[in-house]
């Protein structure tokens, strides 16, 4: 029996191609690593910045949707039908997919994540030069700010914990620059190694801490920790265990504050590039854009619960405290 994915995607690539066929709307794809519900957010502010610039999903484009849900076997698969359908453009909210996809395509790319430099999928910020356009969200250089935050608020830290994706070399780079940012601080850290989307394993990395061990985790952003957000957030509360978060995602679901670029923002302004890349502009001559927004999220009820009373100093740098 054929699959519906694969029907849509055989009548995608047809309608592109044979001859006389009635003129179909420009395939947009959306490549993401984690699941449908950590990316949701992000998907319904693409739609919104397309439907902005006159782009309706189903009319005036075809947002074809595939989410990995951290399996790179299933990424692949999904790079395929991406080919197969003749996308003008995919969309991808990690470089790990940016990375991906340029190896096996020339399509244009949008990209969120990107770092300040990488040869490998662009020259410059200025003049990118090749498939690959997007934004860097400064996250190894927040990394500090995170770590000076979590000092502030919680008296007598000594010791964080740090949750990485430790299976993409990248992100278990962007773990060690982490922990190597608390240490000039004064503060030891622990690496925390997730190597899976599972329930289980979340909760065993953060169960095995031993007691007395780290009051407070730096959560990496990478599609593991995103795929895994509720799970870590509930397990990190059970303990007693403070976790900052990169995207504000994890303030709303619990954790104890985020620090990081507001996401939903470059996603708007990623459908903008879009609509010039369908328009007829180069990725590699559209430069990557830098965060404008910074947003630091506090759960007060959170720290209710830690039973932490946060200084006011920190209160007032906050751009939103959640009830």
């Amino acid at each position: 029996m054929i699959g519906r994915r694969a029907v849509l995607t055989g009548c995608l690539a047809m309608a592109a191609i044979r001859p006389g066929a009635a003129q179909s709307p420009p395939v947009v794809g959306y490549l993401g690593y984690s699941t449908p519900q950590a990316e949701r957010a992000s998907l319904d502010e693409l739609r919104r910045g397309l439907a902005s610039v006159g782009r309706e999903d189903g009319r005036d484009v075809m947002i074809l949707i595939r989410h990995a849900g951290g399996d790179m076997a299933r990424a692949e698969e999904f790079i395929s039908e991406f080919i197969a359908a003749r996308a003008a453009v995919v969309v991808v909210p990690g470089q790990a997919a940016a990375r991906a996809l340029r190896r096996r395509s020339a399509v244009p790319i949008v990209s969120m994540g990107l770092p300040p430099s990488d040869p490998e999928l662009f020259v410059s910020l200025a003049r990118p030069g090749g498939t690959v356009t997007g934004f860097s969200d400064y996250s190894e250089q927040l990394a500090a700010k995170r770590v000076e935050i979590l000092k502030e608020s919680i008296a007598g830290l000594s010791l964080i914990g740090v949750m990485h994706n430790s299976i993409d070399p990248t992100y278990q780079r962007w773990g060690d620059h982490t922990r190597e940012q608390a240490m000039k601080q004064g503060i030891a850290a622990v690496s925390m190694p997730l190597t899976s989307t599972s329930r289980a394993a979340v909760h065993e990395l953060i169960n095995e801490l031993p007691a007395g061990g780290p009051r407070a985790i730096i959560v990496v952003r990478d599609f593991l920790t995103s795929a895994m957000r509720a799970e870590a957030t509930a397990a990190a509360l059970a303990r007693g265990i403070a976790l900052c978060g990169a995207q504000a995602a994890w303030a709303e679901g619990g954790a104890l504050m985020s620090y990081g670029p507001d996401f939903p923002d470059l996603f708007r302004r990623a459908a903008l590039y879009v609509d010039r890349i369908l328009k007829g502009e180069k990725p590699g001559e559209l430069p990557i854009q830098l965060p404008t927004k910074i947003d630091f999220a506090i759960n007060l009820d959170t720290a209710r619960r830690l039973q932490l009373a946060l200084p006011s100093a920190i209160l007032l740098q906050a751009d939103r405290v959640i009830e």
